[in-house]
């Protein structure tokens, strides 16, 4: 039985396509050795072709790439890459096994698959239950490098898409941006901060805090997301946010404005209004504005004396 298992897999391997591609599957999960390498590159050379393969292989390829041989592996992990590059299709509840193996798995060809197949998932819009985000925001806190640069990466398509990041995952974000400098950090924090809601402001903070350091790749790279970001986004920030939103005008300058409750941001082409309104008085606004920002700050001191509600610009 298990030479006749071997030749069916070594010869499905050798005529690369011919086949089922469930029933190589089967072979894969139960065979060993050599078998999983030929079962395995059998199904790698399957979806190079089709771009697809059915559920019970791709179930098939994931065990192999957590408990198989190297040889399996490494031909498992190049089918499921394959698979997401083409846009193939992964059953939604596989997002908890791949992001545990990004966790665990110390094997690059492994963590590079779950990488791979993750943002596969993301782009099918498929939905991570809280088990994949709690393991996700482990990972940015471990900081396990290709497996955190991953997990921020995952974590900003998802907020990208406009899904809601946990706070618990966003405060990782964070952590992880102080500590390293990342392009995947910066991009899943810009997604948030595009996103609005009650973590946009911390995540806006943390980049606009990399603004007072030394040149350095991070503080390029910030400057570069920041560019990137319409003003509009900027404006729908609560207004506890009131001090970054003037700080990133005064470094990029444009123009900040003070129209009754509301601020407005204009660059050369379009004012945006705040949503929220600003409960503070002139005096109050001035205390929260950067001490460098001298002459926005001594506007403010003749409009407190005035009592002055009309628009003033800095």
């Amino acid at each position: 039985m298990g030479i006749a298992i071997y030749d069916f897999a070594k010869s499905r391997y050798q005529a690369k396509v011919e086949g089922s591609a469930t029933d190589i599957g089967r072979v894969l999960k139960e065979g060993e050795g050599r078998i999983q390498d030929y079962a395995a590159g059998a199904l790698e050379a399957i979806a190079k072709q089709r771009g697809e393969l059915p559920k019970e292989a791709l179930y098939a390829l994931a065990q192999v790439l957590e408990v198989g041989n190297f040889g399996a592996k490494v031909a498992a992990s190049f089918a499921l890459q394959e698979v997401a590059k083409q846009g193939g299709k992964f059953p939604e509840e596989m997002s908890v096994i791949f992001v545990r193996m990004l966790k665990e798995d110390d094997f690059v060809a492994a963590q590079h698959a779950a990488g791979y197949v993750l943002r596969a998932i993301v782009r099918q819009g498929s939905k991570f239950p809280k088990e994949a985000f709690d393991t996700l925001t482990y990972i940015l806190k471990e900081d396990n490098s290709h497996g955190a640069i991953s997990a921020a990466y995952i974590l900003g398509m998802i907020a990208e898409r406009g899904d809601s990041l946990p706070k618990e995952a966003v405060d990782a974000l964070i952590h992880l941006h102080k500590k390293k400098e990342s392009e995947s950090v910066i991009y899943a924090l810009k997604a948030v901060i595009e996103q609005g809601g009650k973590s946009a402001k911390e995540a806006l903070n943390a980049l606009v805090q990399v603004l007072q350091e030394p040149s350095s790749l991070k503080k390029s790279l910030v400057i570069r997301t920041l560019k990137t970001i319409k003003k509009k986004h900027f404006a729908k920030i609560s207004n506890e946010a009131f001090s970054l939103n003037a700080n990133i005008c005064f470094f990029f300058e444009d123009s900040f404005s003070i129209k009754g409750q509301q601020f407005q941001i204009s660059d050369k082409i379009k004012s945006y209004l705040s949503e929220p309104t600003i409960e503070l008085s002139y005096e109050e606004i001035k205390k929260k504005l950067p001490t460098e920002f001298s002459v926005w700050r001594e506007k403010l001191d003749s409009l407190s004396q005035i009592g002055s509600t009309d628009r003033t610009s800095y």
